[in-house]
């Protein structure tokens, strides 16, 4: 009966041991799934930021695509607006040449009348 008894108490003591590991194991497993479980939502929220992040650019990107053609056609305006410019720049000097030479045929006409 006493070998019965420690059979019995060795039995109940593994089986004690088995339960503690098993729980020991569990717990073990239900912390490591939090720790990735908040990892996992932290990066979540990474990937979200960045997603917006880059519509943000994306946006950008393409303000700053019609900022650019916008300035190649105020570029060409300019261009057009600096050759005009020349162009009277020219005419008027010729005025003022012509001006200076009717002015001088009508001294030397005042002159000579």
């Amino acid at each position: 009966e006493a070998s019965t008894s420690e059979t019995t108490t060795v039995e109940s003591s593994s089986s004690d041991a088995l339960l503690v590991e098993l729980q020991s194991t569990l717990q073990l497993q239900m912390n490591q799934r939090a720790e990735f479980e908040a990892k996992n939502r932290e990066l979540e929220e990474k990937v979200s930021k960045s997603e917006e992040e880059l519509h943000d650019l994306r946006l950008k990107a393409e303000e700053l695509v019609a900022a650019n053609k916008e300035l190649d056609r105020m570029n060409e305006s300019k261009q057009s607006l600096d050759l005009e410019l020349n162009k009277l720049r020219e005419q008027r000097e010729e005025f003022n040449r012509k001006e200076v030479v009717l002015s001088s045929r009508l001294n030397d006409a005042k002159k000579e009348g």
